[in-house]
């Protein structure tokens, strides 16, 4: 008995072939479409050389699309490590970094706000003078939006008092000496 078998056309030995694609080139299959016998070794590359995204800059295919061992084991070594930090600064009662760090940014916007807001109280005048928001930026030398958040800032304190529009065309008026 006879028995005939496709081999793989990229294989240098006789292989067995899996499957035979037919490459076509252009928007239609023609007739003349070449096919290739591919083992499954040799199917699997050429599907993957297909695939978007399959493959990293220098060209090598990602075997299983998971991250390498390496970089797995470097992942969950920073996650423990970052758990113990964490563990242990609750066993001691101190506060988490991020809230320290929102502690000494609120202490520090503090004293930027109680330098700025008495420099602009001394530039406006009593007496129910109104001044532009323009006007303040040019007698203070700060920039338009220091100048607009001192304002806010002082509004609500109820330092100022607001007339008129808005933007560069509401007027600003000290209240009290």
């Amino acid at each position: 008995m006879k028995v005939n078998t496709l081999a793989c056309d990229w294989c240098p030995n006789v292989v067995a072939a899996v499957a035979s694609p037919t490459l076509v080139v252009g928007p239609s299959r023609n007739e003349t479409d070449k096919t290739l016998d591919l083992c499954q070794g040799h199917l699997g590359a050429l599907l993957r050389a297909f695939v978007p995204g399959s493959r990293n800059l220098d060209g090598q295919g990602r075997k299983n699309g998971r991250p390498s061992l390496a970089h797995a084991a470097t992942q969950y070594n920073t996650k423990k490590r970052r758990d113990r930090e964490r563990h242990a600064r609750q066993a001691a009662g101190r506060p988490a970094r991020r809230t320290v760090m929102a502690q000494i940014g609120q202490a520090r916007a503090d004293a930027y706000w109680a330098d700025l807001e008495p420099k602009v109280l001394q530039v406006m005048p009593n007496g129910g003078t109104k001044l532009s928001r323009p006007d303040v930026e040019k007698l203070c030398g700060l920039t338009s939006s220091t100048t607009k958040r001192v304002l806010a800032r002082l509004a609500h304190q109820g330092l100022v008092k607001l007339h008129g529009g808005q933007g560069r065309f509401r007027r600003y008026e000290r209240v009290g000496g």
